[in-house]
């Protein structure tokens, strides 16, 4: 017996070695794995904890963020400010669309007290942005999509890789980034409307168009080579034009005045607290010619720019923002939505021709190869798209802001979005790409729910599933 017994345990021996080289092996496959996988967004990303605050990387820089003074939030324009509601409703502090249920094609959030909240969120839409920032793994990704003549959001979807704590209403509803070149819009605004120059206005420069230096804002025969229109300004994203015609035409109380238009320094009402965009306007000529160009000094929050995006989309009115189709009670009965306001950014011509000077940057400019392919064929068929790149880096830790933000189709305006994404070193997606992929998935998925609609009572009573907000 002894004898059968040690045979069997010498050739349980080698067993045993070769399970454990097989484990020891697996574990060092899994250890190289995590390296690789943490590697591909460099070191200076993965220390990121928080959203990193936008900041001025010129150590020089006289301007450091503060919130908006009450001279500044005075500094209103003569045109017709929102109208807020007397008082937010008991309900809206409750709102949190983690808590939400999918009931029939809607989210349906219920709280403790059996009142309902239903929102304007497509499901399908707000799916679809989540899986754009899961697929890239963004290390901080914002999308805001809304209805441009009801104000209905269809998307509010905010994800981050490095702080997954943060959700939609932390990423969408934070002025977290610099507003880059998308506050170049608010520059073509005041010049278009004081009348100081039109579309087709030419200036020429030297030195490349995405740097701003002083001496390029100086006129030189020799050394201006180069030559373009506001319109070209705005769809490639010239620096130099922008701050030239800035500093000729533009002095600090005007350019104020026109970004508070466009909703800047002020509280724009919605349902849930809404941060302040600040927007700091020097007094001296060349960091004003900056600002003005996309350089620091202003901050942006993703849903502001989709609001900016509407208003230029609606003939230059923006419209209150709605989160909330439908809010009942335990009983059923019909609970008051906040009252909406109107607010004139600038008049129907001016917004309308930005609107045609924002085609511009998806045919011949910085969005040119999002939305064409290199045949010259549409990505998105069902319309023309206007918009707007913007993009700033800052270093220690390295973030790269970028915007798209826009509106289509750009003759019959239907929806406006913004998309904004803080990109490690080595990128993986721009947000015009991220924007497109949002677009096409809204021309497939049309007509969404459209406003006051709610389904019937056959829908509401399908099984109910907890949305991934």
């Amino acid at each position: 017996m002894s004898g059968i017994s040690d045979k069997r345990r010498m050739q349980a021996e080698p067993l045993g070695r070769r399970i454990t080289a097989l484990w020891l092996f697996l574990g060092t496959l899994a250890a190289v794995l995590i390296m690789l996988k943490v590697s591909d967004f460099s070191d200076d990303t993965v220390k990121i904890s928080n959203i990193p605050p936008a900041r001025d990387p010129n150590p020089n820089s006289a301007w450091v963020y503060k919130p908006p003074t009450p001279q500044m939030i005075a500094m209103r324009s003569k045109a017709k400010e929102p109208v807020a509601a007397e008082q937010r409703p008991p309900w809206a502090k409750h709102i949190d669309m983690s808590k939400s249920q999918f009931i029939g094609d809607r989210y349906v959030q219920k709280l403790k007290d059996g009142s309902e909240l239903w929102y304007t969120i497509d499901p399908r839409l707000q799916k679809k942005a989540e899986e754009i920032f899961s697929k890239y793994e963004i290390p901080y990704g914002a999308a805001v999509m809304m209805d441009v003549k009801t104000g209905r959001i269809l998307v509010m979807a905010g994800k981050s890789r490095m702080d997954p704590g943060l959700k939609a209403f932390g990423l969408c509803l934070t002025a977290w980034a610099p507003a880059a070149s998308v506050f170049k819009l608010v520059t073509a605004g005041a010049l278009l409307s004081e009348n100081r120059a039109r579309p087709f206005t030419r200036i020429c420069y030297h030195g490349g168009s995405q740097g701003l230096k002083p001496h390029h804002l100086t006129d030189d025969k020799e050394k201006d080579t180069q030559c373009d229109t506001l319109s070209g300004a705005i769809a490639k994203s010239i620096n130099p034009i922008m701050g030239k015609l800035a500093i000729r035409h533009l002095d600090r109380r005007t350019l104020l005045k026109y970004a508070n238009r466009f909703g800047f320094n002020q509280d724009l009402d919605f349902v849930r607290p809404l941060a302040v965009s600040p927007a700091a306007i020097p007094k001296e000529s060349f960091p004003r010619a900056e600002v003005a160009a996309g350089f620091w000094h202003t901050n942006l929050s993703p849903l502001h720019g989709a609001l900016m995006a509407q208003a230029i989309a609606n003939r230059g009115v923006m419209i209150r923002p709605r989160l909330i189709d439908l809010a009942r009670d335990q009983k059923g009965n019909v609970l008051g939505l906040p009252k909406g306001w109107k607010k004139e950014v600038v008049t129907e011509y001016v917004a309308r021709l930005l609107g045609k000077m924002m085609s511009m940057t998806t045919t011949v400019g910085t969005a040119m190869d999002d939305f064409y392919d290199r045949k010259g064929r549409a990505y998105i068929p069902w319309g023309k798209v206007s918009g707007k790149t913007g993009s700033l880096t800052r270093d220690e830790p390295h973030v790269n802001y970028n915007w798209f933000m826009g509106f289509a189709p750009q003759d019959k305006p239907e929806v406006a979005f913004a998309v904004l994404l803080g990109n490690p070193r080595k990128w993986r997606i721009k947000a015009a790409t991220a924007a497109r992929l949002l677009l096409r998935a809204y021309g497939k998925l049309r007509p969404y729910n459209p406003p006051g609609s709610l389904p019937t009572e056959k829908n509401e009573n399908k099984q109910e599933n907890k949305p991934q907000l």
